[in-house]
């Protein structure tokens, strides 16, 4: 790895073929090419962001969350230019995003207890509010359940949640 001591966290395969992954603590988000042998780090704009938890959105893009700094990242494959998208609710502590229904991203905000769509077009979130209070919901699947919801665990709360779309 070209940077000592980066701490990696979760690793996605990327539909540009390469592996993406996130330095926790490098503040930089990595690809590994397997065809070239070769890595590249991206530092995050947000200093102190600490990414994590990459995933491929619906708009065929890497998004990245920051476990601090109140942002998530997009990674644009065509360019490598990174944009940070503030979150509303501060302290988001958004731990997971993943793509879901309607060409959105969805993301968990285990400090803010949210529930969040991003659209990926446009840059605007949508924050749902989790009724159990202390849930820290987390962990989305990347595709709507049989019932049309988005069902997600509670990190902290023991618990899981379903948010009803439409």
């Amino acid at each position: 790895m070209p940077t000592p001591s980066f701490f990696p966290a979760d690793i996605i395969a990327g539909p540009d073929g390469a592996l993406w992954f996130c330095e926790l603590v490098g503040n930089k988000i990595g690809r590994f090419d397997p065809r070239a042998e070769r890595f590249d780090e991206f530092p995050v704009p947000t200093p102190a962001a600490a990414p994590f938890s990459p995933d491929v959105g619906p708009d065929g893009n890497i998004w990245v969350t920051y476990t601090a700094g109140n942002k998530v990242a997009r990674i644009d494959l065509d360019t490598d230019e990174i944009t940070d998208v503030a979150v509303p609710t501060v302290p988001a502590g958004m731990i997971c995003g993943n793509p879901g229904p309607g060409g959105a991203c969805y993301f968990a905000g285990t400090v803010g207890n949210k529930v969040a769509r991003l659209d990926p077009e446009t840059l605007t979130f949508t924050e749902y509010t989790v009724p159990l209070p202390g849930i820290g919901p987390a962990d989305f699947p990347p595709t709507p359940a049989p019932d049309g919801a988005l069902w997600f665990v509670g990190y902290t709360g023991k618990a899981i949640g379903r948010l009803i779309l439409g």
